[in-house]
């Protein structure tokens, strides 16, 4: 009855099917499948409900990631490594799954396995540093009129600005575990150039954003408002999304190995402007130990519907956040008869926060222009009259079936990295002679004595506390000096 109806169309209602084949975009099978079942097609009628039946309780992104948080949680982590193996197939997830493939092998203390992923997706973000290739991929707003058609998750997923800089970071460790002292420092430096051309580029893009105009006004400043209220008590407790003030701290210590000192001092004073808890621990001596804490898991996004004033009140969903602000352990380190606090350094919930308030504006002229196209697609085919009656229905039947469908398959894009840690903590203690540990132990709960290498220069001891294990890393900051291997807590 399809082709029938596609070969007897008068002139108007093949422009009217023109314009609904083309707002089908990535689900043509499936709008052909449920219109030929409602038209009749015996055959189809239980395929199409086969359909509707797989896209109402298929995981969502949110679902998948919880699944994979608890996978990590358990110290299990099959789980989160098969969904980031499978997210590395997938053509616009690909990013996300390489990270998060990285990211596992560096917790399960495959550093170079981890390397083998993060160095070449690295290097291709950055292949066009020179022309802000790279900025445009991870920067604030942007894409306002991408996906108007689909939703926000069949966008390719680009790193934005605070996860590209954990990536960064963490390759500067697989580098630094190698033993490669200068290739370790060349991620440093992409990760300081990188902070610096963003804030070039952020107050030009913020006018670039504030100066789009819509015609759904009032539908887009009610969903902006929900999630402004929503997202701003933690977005607002840091300055922006792309400021990280332990990549400063980590470029000063590295140009102080490197006899950069005066180099050095400029970078730890920028940290501690981003962190001025971070002054409390300047260069002691030539042997220091620095303590890196990373604690927990980063906040998941999760789905929310906010009701929208158009020509009708309809719902469209949108990403939040919905964690309490995160509280900090209360942590020491003690290195002989010295010891001291740990100080918060990085809240990455807060940048998440605030990475996801930065893109509210394009997210919500995105997701509202889609849901007003749906809402005058109907109404045209409703108001469609081509002289023939059964015609006139089929149109109307036909986006009344597509709008319902991809109803029911849209999903806010609620995509993030999962492994990235709640918080990180920092100390710094000058090592006092013939002392070959420092303890590290949480206000009124657990301790771990790391063991130290026997070796000159800075060592920087990095902890991963995810909650049911902790991986450290023991990592002399030297040209000359080895490496200790990641383990267990």
């Amino acid at each position: 009855m399809i082709t029938g109806f596609l070969h007897a169309s008068p002139p108007d209602s093949a422009e009217a099917l023109l314009f609904f084949v083309v707002s089908l975009n990535a689900k043509p099978l499936l709008i052909a499948a449920l219109l030929y079942a409602a038209c009749g097609g015996p055959l189809f009628r239980p395929l199409a409900g086969a359909l509707i039946a797989a896209l109402a309780g298929c995981r969502t992104v949110h679902r998948s990631a919880e699944e994979a948080r608890s996978s990590i949680m358990s110290a299990d982590g099959s789980v989160a490594v098969a969904r980031a193996d499978e997210m590395a197939e997938s053509t616009v997830n690909r990013t996300l799954g390489l990270v998060e493939q990285a990211r596992l092998r560096q917790l399960a203390g495959d550093r170079e396995g981890s390397s083998s992923v993060f160095k070449p997706e690295l290097e291709r973000l950055f292949a066009d540093q020179n022309e802000g290739a790279i900025i445009k991929g991870g920067a604030v707003g942007g894409q306002l009129l991408a996906g108007t058609f689909a939703d926000d998750t069949a966008i390719p997923y680009e790193l934005p600005p605070f996860e590209l800089l954990f990536a960064l970071q963490y390759q500067f460790l697989n580098e630094l575990a190698a033993g490669d002292f200068d290739t370790a420092g060349v991620y440093l430096r992409r990760a300081t150039w990188y902070q610096e051309r963003l804030r070039e580029q952020n107050a030009a893009e913020d006018a670039e954003v504030a100066a789009e105009k819509s015609k759904n006004e009032q539908a887009e400043k009610k969903a902006t408002d929900v999630l402004d209220a929503k997202l701003s008590p933690i977005a607002d407790t840091v300055r922006a999304s792309y400021e990280n003030a332990l990549v400063w701290y980590l470029r000063g210590l590295w140009l102080e190995c490197d006899d950069q000192l005066s180099n050095a001092e400029l970078s730890y004073r920028e940290a501690a402007t981003l962190a001025p808890s971070t002054a409390a621990f300047p260069r002691q001596g030539a042997d220091d130990v620095v303590v890196v804490y990373e604690e927990g898991l980063v906040d998941l996004r999760y789905p929310i519907k906010i009701p929208l004033p158009l020509t009708t009140v309809v719902s469209c969903d949108f990403p939040v956040y919905r964690g309490d602000p995160y509280r900090p352990c209360d942590l020491t380190a003690t290195l002989g008869d010295v010891t001291t606090n740990l100080v918060k350094v990085v809240d990455v919930q807060a940048l998440g926060y605030r990475d996801l308030k930065d893109r509210i504006p394009g997210m919500v002229t995105r997701n509202v222009t889609r849901t007003a196209v749906k809402i005058a697609a109907q109404q045209a085919a409703n108001n469609i009259s081509t002289g023939d009656a059964t015609v006139d229905l089929l149109l109307q039947l036909g986006v009344l079936i597509y709008n319902t469908a991809s109803t029911i398959t849209c999903e806010a894009d609620t995509r993030c990295w999962t492994t990235l840690p709640e918080c990180v903590q920092l100390a710094r203690l000058k090592r006092a002679p013939g002392a070959s540990s420092v303890r590290i132990a949480r206000s009124g709960g657990s301790a771990m004595d790391v063991a130290l290498p026997s070796c000159p220069g800075p060592v920087l001891v990095w902890v991963t506390d995810v909650g049911a294990y902790a991986q450290v890393s023991v990592l002399p900051v030297s040209p000359q000096a080895p490496a200790s291997p990641s383990a267990p807590a």
